[in-house]
C-alpha cells in the first residue's frame, strides 16, 4: 500500500532521514548488568510486540554507558538538507543484542545489534525526531559538564523531568537522573606512562574486552563467538541499531495506534581515533517511580533512591558518521 505523504507544519521540530554526523566525541563505560534483567528488558521491548515472530537475546553480561557530544547534525534528505544544523549531546545506555532463530533445537545468531533503552539528548528537535522517525526513547535533559560548572571532575550530570512515585498527588519535577565523575588526569605524573601499558594491554578486541570487564554471555544452546562478531561489525565501520517505534492511540488509550521494530545501521566515516580511558570513573544514577533505570537495567538495587558504582575502565573515540534509513523487521497489523 502506498504511503501517505508526510505533511510539513510550521515549526516542524522533526526533520527527514538519512543524518550525518560529524565531530562526535565519544567516551563509553561498561557496567556489569544482571543478564536475566537485560532479557527481560530485551523480550519486553523486541520481542513480546511481535508475538514471539522475532528472536532477540543480550549478548552481553553488562551494558555501555556512553556520553556523545557530538558537534552536528545534518538532515541528507532535501529541502531538510538546506534548512540547517544543530549541535547536541547525547547519553544513553546502549545494550548488545542479538537477533536470531531457532533452527533443529539450536538458536543460531543471524545479526548483533545495539539497542538503546535509555537515552538523554540536550536540544528538542533531535529528541522529537529520534522518537517519531526512528523510535529512540530519547527524552530532553539538562546537561552539566565540568566547562559549565567549573568542577574539574564532572564528566556529565544529566537532569530530566521524573516522577519520584506514582500517586494522584505527585507532581512533575526535574531531577538529576545520572552523573559521570572521573579523576582529574591533568596533575598525574603517571598518566602517560600508565597510557603506554593500556595501549600494549589492547591488543585485539578479546584482550581489550577483558582489560574492560565486558563478557558474553554463554547462552547455552548458542555457538558463536560474540566478540569476534563484533570485532567484524566494527572492522567494517559500522554499528547496526533496533528500535521499537511506537505511537499511542487515542481512541484506545491502552493500545498503540502504529508499531513495528526497526533495524538500522550507522556508518562511521573515515577513520575513527580512539585510546582506553584509563582512570575509574564513579557512576550515580538516580532511581524513580518513572525512570526505574538500574532496576530495569539489572545494574544494582538502589540505596536510598540511588546506585553508585564504578567503572574500572573506558574508552573515547572521535568519529564521523551516517545515521541510515532503517528496515521494518516488524510491523503490527
Amino acid at each position: 500500500m502506498k504511503q501517505p505523504r508526510y505533511v510539513e507544519r510550521g515549526g516542524e521540530q522533526t526533520y527527514a532521514a538519512p543524518f550525518r554526523q560529524t565531530g562526535t566525541r565519544l567516551r563509553a563505560w561498561p557496567l556489569a548488568a544482571d543478564p536475566a534483567a537485560l532479557q527481560r528488558l530485551v523480550d519486553r521491548y523486541l520481542v513480546a510486540p511481535t508475538g514471539g515472530a522475532l528472536s532477540y537475546r543480550p549478548m552481553l553480561s553488562s551494558v555501555l554507558l556512553a556520553h556523545a557530544p557530538i558537534g552536528a547534525t545534518r538532515s541528507l534528505t532535501a529541502p531538510d538538507a538546506e534548512y540547517g544544523w544543530t549541535g547536541e549531546t547525547d547519553l544513553a545506555f546502549w545494550v548488545l543484542v542479538g537477533r536470531g532463530r531457532t533452527v533443529a533445537g539450536r538458536w543460531e545468531l543471524d545479526q548483533l545489534l545495539w539497542f538503546l533503552p535509555y537515552v538523554w539528548v540536550d536540544v528538542p528537535q533531535t529528541m522529537a525526531t529520534g522518537r517519531e522517525v526512528y523510535g529512540y526513547p530519547k527524552e530532553v535533559a539538562v546537561m552539566e559538564t565540568a566547562a559549565s560548572t567549573g568542577d574539574p571532575s564532572l564528566v556529565v550530570r544529566a537532569s530530566t523531568t521524573v516522577l519520584p512515585t506514582h500517586a494522584p498527588t505527585t507532581p512533575l519535577v526535574t531531577r538529576p537522573v545520572l552523573e559521570v565523575r572521573l579523576p582529574d588526569a591533568g596533575d598525574d605524573p603517571g598518566f602517560f606512562a600508565r597510557l603506554r601499558q593500556a595501549a600494549e594491554a589492547f591488543e585485539g578486541v578479546a584482550q581489550a574486552a577483558a582489560h574492560l570487564g565486558i563478557e558474553a554471555i554463554q547462552h547455552p544452546d548458542l555457538d558463536a563467538d560474540v566478540l569476534a562478531i563484533l570485532l567484524r561489525d566494527l572492522v567494517r565501520l559500522e554499528v547496526p541499531m533496533v528500535f521499537l517505534k511506537q505511537f499511542r492511540d487515542v481512541v484506545d488509550p491502552a493500545a498503540a495506534c502504529y508499531q513495528a521494530i526497526l533495524e538500522s545501521p550507522a556508518r562511521v566515516e573515515g577513520l575513527p581515533v580512539g585510546w582506553p580511558i584509563l582512570e575509574p570513573a564513579a557512576i550515580t544514577i538516580w532511581d524513580y517511580a518513572s525512570h526505574p533505570i538500574a532496576r530495569e537495567l539489572g545494574l544494582g538495587t538502589p540505596i536510598d533512591g540511588v546506585l553508585r558504582c564504578t567503572a574500572a575502565a573506558g574508552m573515547e573515540v572521535h568519529f564521523d558518521f551516517l545515521v541510515e534509513l532503517a528496515e521494518v523487521r516488524w510491523r503490527a497489523p
